[in-house]
């Protein structure tokens, strides 16, 4: 009867935890017993597809077509000085013409007329260098910002990859723990059941597979986490990517 509560504590201890133990759909989808290096995408191409997905690069790829699209529109704003005229003339106009005969007097008052009116105020000629300079300055720093926000994206991306590859090598750690913790625990089971040792030695070594058990699950809920992060850096599960 002395044995029921320590048999009662071991089964709380031990077995509650193992409930959902080794359950979760982002471990599952990558090979554990395979390097996770030789599953993902090179580190490489997994930057392009964060840089090419992510919304805040697409904003600043956008801005820098605008601020191009201005450079070109100030380089082209003289042309709206350049006027074109044409009209349409007829009658006799002689009475205001003098010195000249009647068919030439015709001519100059009967026909089409077409040209082109430049208004240049000083002000364009001063300015015009200016204002292109600055939007070339608009333009470059768009084009800063685009690198920015692609340096900070390859970044995160490195390390998710890192936090991957080392999640994966916790996990096989605390795998080979809880693994030597079971084996120790069964011997101590049959050792407790025969009399062989104490029940505060059979309790210290079920805490001990406790212990095992709670750092696999933390080790495996860090790695879900980093495959989550990577996955959404990347605009698509990483199901779909790997190899």
């Amino acid at each position: 009867m002395t044995k029921s509560p320590l048999l009662t504590y071991f089964f709380f201890l031990v077995l509650f935890p193992l409930a959902g133990y080794g359950q979760d759909d982002n471990v599952q989808i990558l090979n554990l017993n395979r390097p996770i290096a030789d599953q993902l995408p090179p580190l490489d191409s997994l930057i392009s597809m964060a840089v090419s997905y992510n919304p805040t690069v697409r904003l600043n790829q956008e801005l820098e077509g605008v601020a191009a699209d201005r450079v070109k529109l100030e380089k082209n704003s003289w042309t709206s000085l350049i006027r074109g005229y044409y009209d349409y003339s007829s009658g006799n106009q002689s009475l205001v013409v003098t010195g000249l005969q009647s068919n030439d007097i015709n001519n100059l008052t009967n026909g089409y007329r077409a040209g082109l009116n430049i208004s240049l105020p000083l002000s364009e000629l001063a300015n015009r260098k200016t204002r292109i300079r600055l939007q070339r300055q608009e333009l470059a720093a768009t084009e800063y910002k685009t690198q920015e926000v692609e340096i900070e994206v390859a970044r995160l991306v490195i390390d998710e990859y890192n936090n991957i590859i080392t999640g994966q090598q916790l996990m096989r750690n605390q795998s080979e723990m809880v693994e030597l913790a079971k084996s120790n625990f069964k011997i101590a089971e049959m050792d407790y059941k025969t009399g062989n040792m104490e029940g505060a030695v059979f309790i210290r070594n079920a805490e001990i597979l406790n212990i095992a058990q709670a750092g696999y699950e933390n080790a495996k809920k860090e790695f879900s986490i980093a495959v989550q992060k990577l996955e959404l850096l990347v605009g698509r599960p990483l199901g779909h990517i790997i190899n």
